[in-house]
């Protein structure tokens, strides 16, 4: 993605939500997480990213990357099909998977960290909750 600064990102996941809107898509994006950490603290370090993808926080992302980017080398591609997905009417966030390079080759030594995750509207809205839409 070049140069991932906040506003590239951003520009980014506008241009994305302008060009699919009203369309279905799929929108994904790559990226590995920590690098070369023993696997507890690979473990530690992926945890900021995790939290922010489980709650859907795209701004927290940002920031968490913007302070430690070595949390994820691909983060702005990440946190523009987050932004993007919002904008496109995504409201839920559900982690897939996570795991590091050591689950296949054994070596929990120095691992990489990846998460899979998706972004839609998968949990049914309560009574409450639609009513509150409703209004």
């Amino acid at each position: 993605m070049g140069h991932q600064t906040a506003d590239t990102v951003e520009r980014l996941a506008d241009a994305l939500a302008a060009v699919l809107g009203g369309r279905r898509a799929l929108l994904v994006a790559s990226t590995d997480l920590s690098h070369y950490h023993d696997r507890a603290a690979a473990a530690r370090l992926d945890a900021t990213v995790i939290d922010c993808v489980s709650r859907f926080d795209a701004d927290g992302l940002q920031h968490a990357l913007t302070v430690r980017p070595e949390h994820a080398c691909g983060g702005g591609p990440a946190i523009a099909v987050m932004r993007a997905a919002k904008l496109l009417g995504a409201r839920d966030s559900a982690l897939l998977a996570y795991g590091d390079s050591g689950d296949v080759s054994g070596d929990t030594s120095a691992v990489v960290g990846y998460l899979a995750a998706a972004f839609g509207t998968f949990k049914k809205a309560t009574t409450k909750t639609r009513r509150r839409e409703e209004e």
